[in-house]
């Protein structure tokens, strides 16, 4: 098992790692609404917090030396499914030609009153 980090993505505020590759996958944590070097939220709305994880999802990808189109499956908890429509589109953007399995749902609570988090899976 190899741990992932960079100062370019938030470090994590609990007892885990950005990411780890084993058995070939790369496992990332669930990202939220946090820029590097920060501790709060960044973003009003759930397509504004999803620009900053996409940001985060990417320089953690980067770490590890792979791109969207690695990407085997990707979760998204929404606090309110009725913005599944405005992130389908942002994620849509963001994901380009990469069309990985995913599962969209919205749970009780997400950490921090985030809007938001996306769990990725990528091939390593």
């Amino acid at each position: 098992m190899q741990i992932i980090h960079t100062d370019q993505a938030p470090e994590p505020i609990g007892p885990y790692s950005q990411a780890v590759v084993s058995n070939g996958f790369l496992f990332l944590s669930g990202q939220i609404a946090i820029k590097p070097g920060e501790t709060t939220l960044t973003g009003e709305t759930t397509v504004e917090q999803a620009a900053v994880i996409f940001d985060n999802i990417d320089a953690i990808l980067e770490e590890a030396g792979v791109t969207k189109e690695n990407l085997v499956k990707v979760e998204i908890l929404m606090a309110d499914m009725t913005d599944f429509k405005a992130v389908n589109e942002v994620y849509g953007k963001w994901l380009g030609e990469s069309r990985p399995v995913r599962a969209a749902y919205q749970p009780a609570k997400l950490p921090l009153g985030a809007k938001i988090e996306i769990i990725v899976t990528a091939e390593a």
